[in-house]
């Protein structure tokens, strides 16, 4: 081919290829800019995961369609997925603004089957039932506690041990008190009371002298500690009680499974809480937490079971690792248990209030030896509380 041909040839297709550029470089441009695009598809995004969580948008949303990229449609869909959802807390109740911290043990220590959980649980479970004689003109009382130390310490609620100040109150021995267990409770040790908080006292001095019934509260100063001195039958004392440890780290989370047992009285007759008093124990979860002063953790509340009705105040509430987390204090209303909640203060509140009263840890505390501390709380503190509770009960009854 001469070389002029091969020439235009090459011109030829030169102007083909130039000409398909230049018809692609000059159609009409799309409406929707890059960056409009890019906003498209995060707008997309935004629009999927708030029409799931948000019912009012759901029928406006179709998450398979490209959503028109235009500038006012993405700012109102920016808008709209920027407000979050809130959810309605009840007052008073407050999470703690610090993270819980998980105690090293119960990180590393598996927790022991539900059978294992259950049965310690219910060996170191006492009823407390505290006999009032009839001349005394004081309730008998009934509730549940936990023993903590392997000689005999139980500890419990304030408002099931606080008779004990009264013990001779108009009469010798006007109240006894007992630790009952088994299935059924059957008495089993004598208790002598051997802490219970005055500041307890000076902010419920005035239910002593009220009619026997439900009270109303939080919980908080609500603790005691009670000592086994004797046995209440002709078996001798044990040399070692069963017990639970105590967990003095906040280890338990909103959402988390415990394990509650007390000696709930509520729905049996009142002829049968003596002779057919039962242990029971169920799985609950924590719902919530209380603070009573600032912001830490001092109470929580769990959903409703068989466990939560009268008579389980000072019953246990335990981690699946099996230490004792909180005591029970008090129950909601309900028709059925299972329609209430029920509160629990926690052994780190406990640990506190202990040491703001006396000045020193209840770690410390329970390694001394509990007969020194029996004699010097009934000689030092247990007057001064005793003289408050008469003076109060006096306004009602007379001498």
């Amino acid at each position: 081919m001469p070389i002029r041909y091969l020439a235009v040839l090459i011109l030829s297709i030169l102007a083909i290829i130039f000409g398909v550029q230049s018809s692609d470089e000059t159609a009409t441009p799309e409406t929707t800019s890059p960056s409009l695009v890019a906003s498209s598809t995060r707008a997309t995004t935004t629009r999927s995961i708030t029409a799931a969580s948000t019912s009012t948008l759901a029928t406006n949303v179709d998450s398979s369609q490209t959503p028109t990229t235009t500038k006012s449609n993405k700012i109102a869909l920016q808008a709209t997925s920027s407000k979050p959802l809130v959810t309605p807390t009840p007052p008073t109740i407050v999470k703690p603004a610090t993270q819980l911290v998980i105690s090293e043990s119960a990180a590393q220590t598996p927790p022991p089957p539900a059978s294992d959980l259950n049965t310690s649980a219910r060996n170191a479970l006492v009823n407390i039932f505290c006999e009032a004689d009839p001349l005394s003109l004081l309730p008998s009382t009934i509730g549940s506690g936990m023993i903590i130390d392997p000689r005999g310490i139980i500890l419990t609620n304030a408002h099931v041990a606080e008779n004990l100040l009264l013990e001779s109150y108009r009469v010798p021995n006007a109240i006894q008190c007992y630790a009952r267990n088994g299935s059924p409770a059957r008495i089993a040790y004598k208790l002598k009371l051997l802490y219970l908080p005055p500041s307890w006292v000076s902010e419920n001095a005035s239910h002593i002298s009220a009619p026997p019934g439900p009270r109303t509260g939080l919980g908080k100063h609500d603790f005691a500690l009670l000592y086994i001195v004797a046995s209440g039958t002709d078996t001798p004392l044990p040399p070692s009680f069963p017990f639970v440890p105590l967990e003095y780290m906040d280890t338990v989370d909103i959402g988390e499974e415990v394990f509650a047992v007390a000696y709930p009285a509520e729905l049996l007759p009142e002829r049968n809480k003596l002779n057919a008093l039962y242990p029971v124990s169920a799985y609950s979860k924590v719902e919530y937490y209380i603070t009573f002063t600032k912001d830490i953790l001092d109470e929580i509340y769990l959903s409703g079971n068989a466990v939560s009705q009268t008579g389980a105040s000072g019953g246990g509430v335990m981690t699946t690792s099996g230490t004792l987390y909180a005591v029970i204090t008090t129950v909601t209303d309900g028709a059925t248990p299972q329609d209430r909640d029920f509160q629990a203060i926690t052994i780190p509140y406990i640990s506190r209030e202990f040491e703001a009263h006396t000045g020193e840890t209840l770690q410390s505390f329970l390694n001394k030896d509990p007969r020194v501390e029996l004699a010097n709380f009934r000689d030092t503190v247990a007057p001064q509380l005793t003289a408050t509770f008469v003076a109060e009960y006096q306004k009602v009854h007379g001498q």
